[in-house]
């Protein structure tokens, strides 16, 4: 995706500039550590690519403790 693209995506309706979005990335590979060049690529002069391969899981509610 472009950097347009992901400020547009992310940032819908609040207007900032390209070093939060910088920032948020930097975050993001942060987080993910040492392997983080494996999942997000930065595409010199147009934005970043996922690179890891991604699947949709269905989300399930949080388990209560059981009261007993």
């Amino acid at each position: 995706l472009t950097r347009e693209q992901l400020l547009r995506m992310v940032w819908k309706d609040v207007s900032v500039e390209q070093s939060s979005l910088h920032a948020a990335v930097s975050t993001l590979r942060q987080a993910l550590g040492p392997e983080s060049a494996a999942f997000i690529e930065t595409v010199p002069g147009r934005g970043y690519r996922w690179c890891a391969t991604t699947e949709e899981v269905a989300a399930t509610p949080p388990r209560r403790a059981d009261p007993g």
